[in-house]
């Protein structure tokens, strides 16, 4: 899961460029017990299940108010993502 590009679902290889969506989890979504995991969410409006890295309490990205982090393999699909979670209804899969 770490290795797919959350938007376009193509392999990402670990020499290749990625680019980081952070997003905040809605209210009525339990995230306390996945810290430091992958999870899925379902992007109901989108029709998509994508990977997010559940971001440790202590970590810089909760400090700067980030719930979860997705990957990207570019900019065009973070840029993508970032407008889908703006609008976007999600929960746990």
């Amino acid at each position: 899961m770490k290795n797919i590009c959350a938007w376009c679902e193509n392999f990402v290889k670990d020499d290749q460029e990625c680019f980081a969506v952070p997003g905040k989890a809605k209210n009525d979504i339990d995230i306390s017990g996945y810290e430091g995991q992958f999870i899925e969410l379902l992007l109901i409006v989108s029709n998509k299940i994508i990977p997010a890295f559940i971001v440790p309490q202590n970590s810089e990205a909760k400090k700067d108010g980030n719930d979860f982090i997705c990957m990207t393999c570019s900019e065009k699909c973070a840029d993508s993502l970032k407008i889908a979670l703006q609008n976007e209804l999600y929960k746990i899969n």
